[in-house]
């Protein structure tokens, strides 16, 4: 859900006369953010964090990145799923909506219930942040005989059974200009519909760096099988990557199953989490929200 916002008492980030490792990452271009923190080789610093991500059932390996990172297989049926790593610039109008349908879907009634409310343009505005970045999960595409599917088969129009489909020459031309004018919707459509997602922002939460979650939801075919707490290793993985304090998040108060899910991964309520408010009558009102963090090893690149 939204992040908490920061109020102007809140004590403000201490000046550094260095670039901080906040700033630095999030210059970065998203194809140097994906190779230093999300495809690249596992280092000494963050074996223990990418042998907890394989531990969870994700054995399945991916020739696109490091698997522990980039795959997910339901342990139930074997369905494999492949996790991209997008920010708001890049992210394709489809898989906006896509991530935006399963926030209205699942959280949009808790939302209501908050002291904030529901708004759509809000969280719209929110999402579209320069800083955000998405983890987008999408089922597999592979062959009868196992093996990813990729873009040259398709794009030349081959059947599974392997024989060339022939092109109508009349309105090909036209097809082709629409294919030139689309190709990061093309693009999308062909690799399937988002199923899951998490975003994130790197940020600072009360004078400290930290990788803070801002949303994660999956479809009802997806819960329950291990993606959401392997969705959360990855997102640690990166801040630890980065090197930051801590990874956070705000999950509201009636949703106690989420509360549980964040305690078993071993995060706690934070200092800074609002704390229950006396009113005039006397009665104690608790949040609608609570904010809880978890530490995160900060030994990469020595520091």
């Amino acid at each position: 859900m939204v992040k908490r916002q920061r109020s102007p008492s809140d004590p403000a980030p201490t000046p550094m006369t260095h670039e901080l490792r906040i700033e630095a990452a999030n210059k970065l271009s998203l194809e140097t953010f994906q190779t230093r923190f999300f495809l690249s080789d596992v280092t000494s610093a963050n074996k223990a964090a990418e042998r907890k991500i394989k531990g969870n059932g994700n054995k399945h390996t991916d020739h696109q990145g490091n698997d522990a990172l980039t795959a997910f297989t339901r342990p139930s049926d074997g369905a494999r799923y492949t996790i991209s790593l997008v920010d708001s610039t890049s992210i394709s109008h489809a898989d906006f909506v896509a991530c935006f349908e399963l926030i209205r879907s699942t959280s949009a009634a808790m939302y209501k219930m908050s002291d904030r409310g529901w708004s759509a343009r809000r969280k719209k505005a929110e999402m579209a942040d320069p800083d955000m970045r998405f983890l987008l999960v999408r089922k597999r595409d592979v062959d009868r005989e196992g093996y990813p599917r990729g873009d040259e088969e398709r794009e030349t129009g081959h059947e599974d059974n392997g024989k060339n489909v022939k092109r109508q020459e009349n309105g090909h031309k036209d097809n082709q200009r629409k294919e030139n004018g689309h190709t990061k919707e093309r693009a999308q459509t062909q690799a399937g519909t988002v199923e899951a997602f998490l975003s994130f922002m790197l940020t600072y939460e009360d004078d400290r760096e930290v990788v803070y979650c801002y949303e994660i939801h999956l479809s009802s075919t997806l819960r329950g099988c291990g993606l959401g707490r392997h969705l959360m290793n990855v997102l640690e993985s990166i801040g630890t990557r980065v090197g930051v304090e801590a990874a956070m998040l705000t999950c509201f108060t009636k949703n106690e199953s989420g509360l549980r899910f964040y305690e078993r991964l071993g995060y706690v309520e934070d200092e800074f989490s609002p704390p229950p408010r006396k009113l005039r009558s006397g009665k104690v009102e608790k949040p609608s929200y609570i904010i809880m963090s978890k530490p995160l090893r900060r030994e990469v690149n020595g520091k």
